[in-house]
């Protein structure tokens, strides 16, 4: 059984697309010193790459009814763009 969401995550499930991502964007544009969390029903594999332009580190992991990603706040200039833990599928 999987985990469930953190208590501070924003519940982006159900919303209809593009509304996650666009939501996640905004939320990200004004990112401070604390991680965001997120709840998807799905992967957001689109979103990794705008990510990792902008020098974010994140993680998902599978919950009980969807996925948890976490972006964490800007890495210092200089320092190598962060690997993630996941990976698109083949």
């Amino acid at each position: 059984m999987s985990a469930p969401p953190q208590p501070n995550a924003i519940d982006l499930r159900g919303l209809p697309p593009p509304q996650p991502l666009e939501r996640i964007l905004a939320e990200v544009a004004a990112i401070g010193a604390t991680p965001l969390v997120f709840v998807l029903s799905w992967e957001p594999w689109p979103l990794y790459p705008m990510l990792r332009q902008e020098r974010l580190a994140y993680y998902s992991r599978r919950i009980d009814e969807g996925v948890e990603l976490v972006i964490l706040p800007n890495r210092p200039t200089g320092d190598p763009p962060c690997p993630t833990a996941t990976q698109p599928p083949p």
